[in-house]
């Protein structure tokens, strides 16, 4: 396949992963966002980030189980939070694919998951997001 037919065909897909009618994205959303006042610890510096896991130049292919894996083990580390930087999506055809996949599998990963929010802007601002971690006994 050409880049451009590729291209087309991710942006044809993304269509298909829109929600239904029948699903509610918001309330599933909702639960997920970061807390003001966790937000508020990582933005002044009271709480730094643990790690942080770069994706820029990833396919969503190659992302997500790397994403997956680096969740698993700095929640098996007690990191309390980790930055992931997806970038903001301004050089793809089809737009932030990449931040939309990664925001999907974080609602997936409840097990390891607390919640998670757009980073702050010292640490990435809309391309890259906060995520707050279980810890793992």
């Amino acid at each position: 396949m050409t880049e451009v037919a590729t291209a087309e065909f991710l942006a044809a897909l993304d269509q298909f992963d829109q929600p239904g009618k029948d699903e509610e994205p918001a309330a599933e959303a909702e639960t997920c966002r970061a807390r003001p006042r966790r937000m508020k610890q990582l933005e002044r510096g009271d709480l730094q980030p643990s790690g942080t896991l770069d994706l820029h130049g990833l396919t969503r292919d190659e992302a997500l189980p790397r994403t997956r894996a680096y969740l698993a083990h700095a929640a098996r580390q007690g990191w309390p939070v980790v930055l992931l930087i997806t970038g903001k999506g301004l050089h793809s055809p089809a737009g932030p694919v990449l931040r939309r996949e990664v925001e999907r599998l974080l609602a997936d990963a409840r097990d390891l998951v607390l919640e998670w929010g757009v980073a702050p802007r010292r640490h990435g601002g809309d391309g890259a997001l906060a995520v707050f971690l279980k810890k793992l006994s």
